[in-house]
């Protein structure tokens, strides 16, 4: 199952810094994958997915020295996205570090 990053702005960030800080609902398959930007869309670039561990969203300060790596300004603005692009009722669990092991050439990493 890949990596799939609705939102414009962290995957830009990946594809740019070769890292990106993501909030997940649940834990998602770590290790080797590829990351695309629709459920069923081509590989845009293949990735490794590190677990960082339980987030506890009743203490965001928490996720304070990862924002800047998130793509996000401030915490309340990334976790609002991450809300709005999941339509989620509640915050998500789970954060993961994605890092950029090869940026796939048939797509050159743009969006098809």
């Amino acid at each position: 199952m890949p990596i799939i990053f609705k939102e414009e702005r962290p995957r830009k960030f990946l594809l740019k810094h070769g890292e990106v800080f993501t909030l997940r609902l649940n834990r998602k398959k770590f290790g080797r994958d590829y990351m695309t930007y629709k459920r069923g869309g081509k590989p845009i670039c293949y990735v490794i997915v590190e677990d960082w561990g339980r987030v506890y969203t009743d203490y965001p300060l928490m996720l304070s020295k990862y924002v800047r790596k998130s793509s996000y300004l401030t915490i309340p603005e990334w976790l609002e996205a991450v809300k709005r692009v999941n339509r989620l009722k509640i915050l998500p669990k789970v954060l993961q570090l994605i890092r950029v092991i090869k940026i796939d050439k048939t797509t050159q990493g743009e969006v098809m």
